[in-house]
């Protein structure tokens, strides 16, 4: 009995299905950051995250649970810093 072995390379569907996800995702973290008053002079996509500048040393990010999270750049080095309270 022999089985045949899938190929694991994309296919041109399943690239436009996860561009389209992307496009989703992007969309969604930008109304969260809307929603929350992230107000960002500048947007800086970076590993894979879009980061949300409020001052040119500190930055938020919209985790994927939608979370907001904060940084501060310290000597060029990122800290969590805790959360913003309203």
């Amino acid at each position: 009995m022999s089985t045949q072995l899938g190929t694991i390379l994309p296919t041109k569907r399943s690239l436009a299905i996860s561009k389209k996800m992307y496009e989703i995702q992007q969309a969604e973290e930008l109304a969260i950051a809307e929603m929350e008053g992230i107000t960002a002079f500048r947007r800086v996509v970076e590993g894979g995250e879009t980061q949300y500048w409020d001052s040119p040393n500190s930055y938020a990010i919209v985790g994927r649970s939608g979370r907001i999270k904060w940084f501060e750049l310290r000597g060029g080095i990122p800290y969590a810093k805790p959360p913003k309270r309203r």
